[in-house]
């Protein structure tokens, strides 16, 4: 007997298509590794902080509340909670969003081609693309990660005896919920512009026309990282040079972090003893130096994963 037809299954020349469309819809490795993994680290980090040290610091973990900020025992301490009515706490989850969320391509492509002349001809993913716009996109993603490093950097000069208890808990954990949805936007864009591609190409074959594909061997779709495009070498340097500048100051941000919350996991400012979260005992070296693996095991799962899949 002849095999049955699978229903919705590609044929060879189709299936290679699609295969070449997913590897044009890939993020860059280099910013993969990078912001992905010190992004995930970040919230892991500060996740572990709330709910491990719910009752060192006297915190809830469903309010999302840390605790008193620098462990003060007064009645009128300032509350070190996450995500309150305030801008500033939007502000901190829209910069995590756009963070990751403009590390896909796929986000990059359409809003290049969303106001491009022949979109109404073309539709929204076969349009020409606005080269400006798509490098702008992609520089603004790279400069949103600027705040965690930031916010690191300014409670180290001010606060670094009681790090543990600063407002980088609460400013941290709003970019990174943020960044970890821009995420899931990321992914559902890519999953929207290769389903629309296929559907497209599948209803009428010459539309493929408008898709372009490098001429080196792997032949992946052009559609949304700006170094493919004919933009010039002095754009495609700048780009690269200002992502690995901006993604090694964020991942040492949050090593610098993860160490910190460690060491000063049960420390008051000026050495005194009156925080909620002073202990005579040290924190166990576990806990101390552990913290540090969690970006370290991150990192290299990412490598380990861009590795495996065929970039």
């Amino acid at each position: 007997r002849g095999k049955r037809a699978i229903p919705g299954a590609l044929d060879a020349e189709a299936a290679e298509l699609m295969e070449r469309v997913d590897a044009g819809l890939r993020p860059k490795r280099h910013v993969l590794v990078m912001f992905l993994s010190s992004g995930l680290s970040l919230f892991f980090v500060l996740t572990f902080r709330l709910v491990y040290g719910a009752n060192n610091f006297r915190g809830y973990p469903p309010l999302l509340y840390f605790g008193p900020k620098y462990g003060d025992p007064s009645d009128d301490a300032e509350p070190n909670i996450a995500f309150e009515n305030e801008f500033n706490s939007y502000g901190h989850c829209v910069q995590g969003v756009l963070a990751s969320a403009l590390v896909y391509p796929a986000l990059l492509g359409v809003l290049a081609r969303a106001t491009a002349d022949d979109r109404g001809e073309r539709g929204l993913i076969f349009a020409t693309p606005s080269l400006r716009i798509m490098g702008l996109a992609e520089t603004a993603g790279a400069l949103m990660t600027l705040y965690p490093s930031y916010s690191f950097i300014k409670r180290v000069i001010k606060h670094y005896k009681v790090f543990a208890t600063s407002s980088f808990m609460n400013n941290g954990m709003e970019w990174a919920m943020g960044f970890i949805l821009g995420i899931s936007v990321g992914i559902f864009v890519s999953a929207l512009v290769r389903r629309r591609i296929f559907l497209r190409v599948k209803e009428d074959a010459s539309a493929s026309r408008y898709l372009v594909f490098q001429k080196d061997q792997r032949k992946e779709m052009v559609f949304g990282k700006v170094d493919e495009h004919q933009v010039g070498d002095k754009v495609v340097w700048f780009i690269f040079l200002l992502q690995m500048i901006l993604g090694f100051i964020f991942t040492f941000s949050v090593y610098g972090a993860s160490i910190l919350i460690g060491q000063t996991w049960n420390q008051c400012e000026d050495l005194e003893e009156s925080c909620l979260n002073f202990s005579v005992e040290h924190p166990p070296p576990g806990l101390r130096y552990g913290l540090i693996c969690v970006p370290g095991v991150t990192f290299i799962t990412v490598i380990l994963i861009s590795n495996w899949v065929r970039w």
